[in-house]
């Protein structure tokens, strides 16, 4: 079963908001694992009109996750999902969390995980392995069977010792020759944004639109949309999930 996957900042929404919405539904995601959108607690309507602008459904996260999401589309079906904080220092600092979906589709599964790290290197790495032991402590069979996706913005490059522990036993889709940088959007030096994979799906495609040498389809978002929505770019997979009891 084919299924699309996208990680995206959005910022809290604080460009150009016709602009994401743009860029969301151009993306044509099942999956869409989300940071930075809207946490206050007068700002659930917020989400819940960027999900239908987008003609997604918003499943969980927001204010519960610290600012995480996941969305997903009509086709498929959500089997459990799970939005919880991470520790942070203080009343004045970011909140910071993790959504998770586990989802259908005519027999396929996946579980998709969304995580927005914080700017502290040592709290980063601390997250991470909340975020890798709640999920292990907390399994789908989708999991288990190596169907599982962590993705969000991770505030450091690849190399570094949270993104290693995130992406320890999964595949880092968006690396080799022609990785490409995920932020600024304007101007993309860093690839701060990742695609973690299990060893369940095949991958068929991995792309950040708008990074360059991105393909610029008619159906793909515009750089002006881009560049106007937020200050990351989204990164883009394509999955055949393996169908149990299929040979």
């Amino acid at each position: 079963m084919r299924l699309r996957v996208a990680t995206y900042n959005v910022r809290d929404l604080r460009d150009d908001r016709d602009a994401v919405t743009a860029v969301l539904r151009s993306l044509r995601c099942d999956v869409l694992c989300l940071q930075e959108v809207p946490r206050r607690w007068f700002e659930r309507s917020s989400v819940s009109r960027l999900a239908r602008e987008a003609a997604l459904r918003w499943v969980c996260g927001g204010r519960p996750s610290g600012g995480t999401a996941v969305f997903v589309s009509r086709r498929v079906d959500v089997l459990d999902h799970v939005a919880f904080r991470l520790p942070v220092p203080g009343p004045f600092t970011r909140t910071r969390g993790a959504a998770a979906v586990t989802v259908a589709l005519d027999g396929a599964s996946l579980t998709a995980v969304s995580v927005h790290l914080p700017l502290d290197s040592e709290l980063r790495e601390t997250h991470a392995r909340i975020v890798r032991a709640r999920v292990a402590a907390q399994p789908t069979p989708a999991a288990d069977a190596g169907c599982l996706v962590l993705a969000g913005d991770l505030n450091e490059p690849p190399g570094g010792p949270a993104w290693a522990v995130l992406g320890a036993g999964l595949r880092d889709v968006g690396a080799g020759p022609g990785a490409a940088p995920t932020f600024p959007a304007l101007r993309p030096r860093r690839r701060i944004d990742a695609l973690f994979v299990g060893d369940g799906p095949r991958v068929t495609d991995v792309r950040v639109p708008g990074s360059a040498g991105a393909a610029t389809a008619a159906d793909e978002p515009s750089l002006e949309d881009l560049r106007s929505a937020s200050d990351h770019l989204p990164v883009v997979i394509d999955l055949v999930l393996p169908v149990p009891g299929r040979g």
